[in-house]
Parts: structure tokens; sequence; C-alpha cells
């Protein structure tokens, strides 16, 4: 069933587009972008490709909590306070730094970005980090996809005798080893031999750029340690949550930060989800001169079209920028220079996160499995800063409201 199918199938005014919905929240539209990308709010495409409605219950129930305080423990309650990141409409802020500026700076590393979410940024660049991890721990992951095998290979951390160690030193210490094991899971559910070859790298990105074959280069390391910057973190989105909800209850970093990686998502669904109809419409469109039928074909059908269906995102036209650079003359990027090119001069809306990573991972060579793995070895920078910064907060400010039938018997109705 087309979605606007559903949308037209809906009680009226069960949908409302982006200006009644801000006035209904009573903030500016930037904010409600970042409430649909944190899964507060559900959006879809509206009765046509170029508009995005908001479902209006999910604006209630946040409006209500707003005024209300999020229940009795205060106006706290329901926040979760962050020294980490910020999203802006001109993206992502790491520690008041803006993620692009940082990403198109070519002296930055990813590695550089990590210790700055870690609250570990020195002036005179990133600490020394380890090429290999401990042997013992790099078992292969019986998956093929790359984000449930960084979730085995995270999860070996757990085989760490220090793991428990507290103080300044061994959280960077087990940051970087954590990250280690989440480059070594790009390709356990593969290669085991792929894993040893990315560990034996002088940096996560070389190490990225070697587990899936492909030679380092400077330009192709460069454009790897932009595109994670770029995805290091999303702010206190359902993965930062899951991750901080496991501090609270108990958990160790690596525990913590696998629950994180199980909640990542892209654009508001799985990654998987995200990137599949982007490839099939790359696929279907064979040449560059298909590219304005394809478009014109799903807008008369009144469909969404594969990513340029969502929210804005700076991040997006900075990724394709990085592809352009990376990979010029590859046909394939072509193809999607033209549907970009075709999607503007049809109205439609700029292009999303998740056709940005597909570009990047496309002049680079990896195909979607890569941009997957790209994605989460991002994140998991930003979920260790926020399985950090929990563990000296007492516990998550959130609470369940009972919404089923009364209660009987001793502490209810007769």
């Amino acid at each position: 069933m087309l979605l606007s199918t559903l949308i037209n199938d809906s009680p009226p005014g069960a949908w409302l587009d982006a200006g009644d919905a801000c006035a209904l929240l009573g903030v500016k539209r930037a904010t409600l972008y970042a409430y649909v990308s944190r899964g507060k709010v559900r959006a879809r495409p509206g009765e046509t490709a170029r508009r995005r409605v908001y479902l209006r219950d999910d604006l209630e129930q946040l409006r209500a909590q707003k005024g209300s305080g999020m229940g009795s423990r205060g106006s706290n309650f329901g926040r979760i306070d962050t020294a980490l990141t910020v999203l802006t409409p001109s993206g992502p802020h790491f520690r008041g730094r803006a993620a692009i500026e940082l990403a198109g700076d070519a002296s930055w590393t990813f590695e550089r970005t990590c210790e700055l979410l870690w609250g570990h940024a020195s002036s005179r660049g990133p600490t020394s980090w380890p090429r290999s991890t401990d042997g013992r721990l790099i078992r292969r992951v019986q998956t093929a996809n790359p984000l449930d095998a960084m979730v085995g290979a995270v999860l070996q951390g757990v085989a760490d005798e220090r793991r428990h160690d507290l103080g300044r030193e061994a959280d960077l210490r087990k940051s970087k080893h954590l990250m280690r094991l989440a480059l070594a899971g790009c390709n356990l559910g593969r290669d085991a031999s792929a894993a040893e070859w990315a560990l034996a790298q002088a940096s996560v990105a070389a190490g990225f750029l070697a587990g899936f074959g492909q030679q380092p280069r400077p330009e192709t390391t460069r454009a790897v340690d932009a595109t994670l910057t770029l995805l290091a973190d999303a702010g206190v989105d359902p993965a930062a949550v899951a991750a901080r909800a496991a501090v609270a209850s108990g958990a160790e970093m690596y525990r913590s930060v696998a629950a994180g990686l199980c909640a990542i998502t892209l654009d508001g669904l799985p990654p998987t989800v995200a990137l599949a109809p982007i490839v099939a419409l790359h696929t279907e469109t064979s040449a560059p001169e298909h590219a304005p039928r394809r478009l014109r074909d799903r807008i008369a059908r009144r469909e969404s079209v594969p990513g340029f269906a969502g929210d804005p995102d700076v991040r997006a036209t900075a990724l394709i920028a990085i592809a352009h650079e990376v990979g010029r003359g590859k046909a394939s990027l072509r193809v999607l220079h033209a549907l970009v090119d075709g999607a503007e001069l049809a109205g439609l809306p700029p292009p999303n996160l998740a056709l940005g990573l597909f570009a990047v991972c496309e002049a680079l060579g990896v195909g979607p499995e890569g941009a997957v793995a790209l994605l989460a070895l991002g994140r998991t920078a930003g979920l260790i800063g926020h399985a950090l910064e929990q563990r000296a907060q007492t516990h998550l400010p959130f609470a369940a409201r009972y919404l089923g039938p009364p209660l009987r018997g001793p502490d209810g109705l007769p």
C-alpha cells in the first residue's frame, strides 16, 4: 500500500503538515525535525512527494509532556542533560564544535573526533592508539550483517580482565579497545583474516578500507575520516538512550555500547531498511539519462522517492560532496548525481542522510554492506561518549505512565 493511500485513509486531522505541527508544539521547524530524528514524532510523505506530514497523536503527547514536566518529579523529569551533542539546522555540534567544520578540516582524524566526544580532546592531537587488540578476543561472528557482527565483536570485550577499572586513563584505554573491537566487527561476519588485516592499520579509517579489500590511500582515508566524523553522534536518540539505560542498570561499557548499537537507526529506520530502496532505485536507473524518467514515474504514482523522503540534513550534502571528490569518473556515481540533479529540478526535498552515506560507499567501492558498517562504526564513538557521561549521573529521568484498565484489589477499585 502506498504511504499516500494510508494517509488518505486516516481520519481527518490525523496528520499535520510542518507548519501546523510547529504551531501545535510552539517550536521552530529545526526542533520539529530533531523530534523526528529522535523518534519522538512519526512522519511520512504527504499527498505529494515534496511534503512531509506528522502524526498528530505524537505531537499531542509531546505537547502534554512538555506542559506537565513529564510527571510529578519536576520539570527536569523526562530530560537527559548532556554536554556531548546538540542538533542544529547546520548539523550536529560535538561539545560545541560543528561536525561539518571538523569533517572539512583536512588535518582532522576520526580518532580526534572520538577523543573530543569522550572528553579527552587535546590541542596536541589524539593520543597514541593501538594497532591491534588481543587476538583472543577476535573470534568469528556467524552473521552476514555487519551491524550484528559488530555487536558480537563488542560483546567480546567482556573478557577484558580490566573492564571494571575506573579513572580517566582506564576509561580512555577501554574506549580505544572498544573502537578496535568495533572495527574488527565490520568484517568478522565475512572473514576473520580481514578483521586482523584491518586492525593492523595505522588508523580506524585505514582499517575500515583495508578490511573491505580497498587499499588505503590518502584521499580515501581522508574521506572515511570525514564521513565517520559526520556520523559520530546523533544526540540523545533511541540508540543513545539504550546505551545510557544499560549503564544506569549497572552494565559496564562493552555491554552498554552493544545495547546502543542494537538500536541504531538511519533516517528513523533500521539501516538496512533505509538503504534498500535507495540501492533498488540506483540499480534500476542503469544510466544517467534514465534518471529523469525514473523520477517522473515515481512522482506520477505519488510515491516517495528513496533518498529524498525525509527531513533536511546538511550532512547529506557534505557526504555527497565527499563522494564526488573521491569517486571522480565512476559510472555508478554519474547515475547517482543524475538522480540528485533530477530530484532538485523536480522540486523534491534535498537528499537525506541515507543517500549521502550510500554515495560515499559507492565512491569507495564498499557497497551497501560497507554503508551499514561505516554508520555503526561512526556511531560507536558517540555511544561510548554517552556511556561515559551517563555513568556520572544517578539515573535516567524517565518513568512509565499506566494507561491500562482500572486497578482492582487492594491497590485499586473494589
